[in-house]
């Protein structure tokens, strides 16, 4: 005669079943944020040869990267996410480029502060006014800084706002352990990474340098 299980057993089993249950529903969302850091490790990949490009091709002579805010430009923006505006606008400028061909708007781009850019005409692949920002694969706009502004950072330089939250104080970071700029020469570019949070390319942020 087949006995019944018994109450332990009946626990055990559902037990073993909430952690099957936690394990298949952890590894994808695991798998999914391990795809998106190497997707955004790509793409600042790009943007970095695609910003080294500019500074070859550069129009004026000089060799320079683009500046770190529109202003720079003459132009009139809401101070918010301005470095990786101004990027932006002179990577995908018609002219001398664009220097980002296959960038996805639907995907790549955003406009998380919905700004527009006044007084300049950036003469880009868009046509329109609107001040749209490079993102990550979470959908936050990048940070972008030009070496020149490393050590006294404007204040409309250093607020960025991530999709959905508040505005964020982001500064160009120092080596601990060497006390000098990364990229000194050249321009830091960096993502927030997986928590949406700056730490100003350290702890989950994602960066060019490293």
């Amino acid at each position: 005669m087949r006995q019944a299980f018994t109450l332990i057993e009946l626990l055990v089993v559902i037990v073993i079943i909430g952690i099957l249950i936690t394990i298949v529903l952890t590894v994808p969302q695991h798998l999914i944020t391990k795809g998106k850091i190497t997707e955004t490790r790509v793409f600042l990949t790009q943007i970095t040869q695609a910003t080294e490009a500019y500074h070859d091709d550069d129009l004026a002579g000089a060799g320079d990267y683009p500046p770190t805010s529109l202003r720079a430009q003459g132009a009139g923006t809401n101070g918010v996410n301005d470095g990786i505006e101004s990027l932006l606008a002179h990577l995908v400028s018609r002219k001398g480029g664009p220097f980002l061909p296959d960038i996805k708007p639907d995907k790549q781009i955003s406009n998380t502060d919905h700004d527009s850019i006044t007084g300049w005409n950036p003469n880009w692949i868009f046509g329109d006014a609107k001040a749209r920002e490079l993102c990550d694969s979470w959908g936050n706009p990048l940070v972008y800084f030009h070496n020149r502004d490393y050590k006294k950072p404007r204040s409309y330089m250093v607020r960025y706002r991530c999709a959905n939250s508040r505005d964020q104080i982001v500064r160009p970071q120092i080596h601990k352990k060497l006390g000098t700029y990364p990229r000194f020469s050249s321009f830091m570019l960096w993502s927030f990474g997986p928590n949406g949070k700056n730490e100003n390319g350290e702890g989950d942020d994602i960066a060019n340098w490293k």
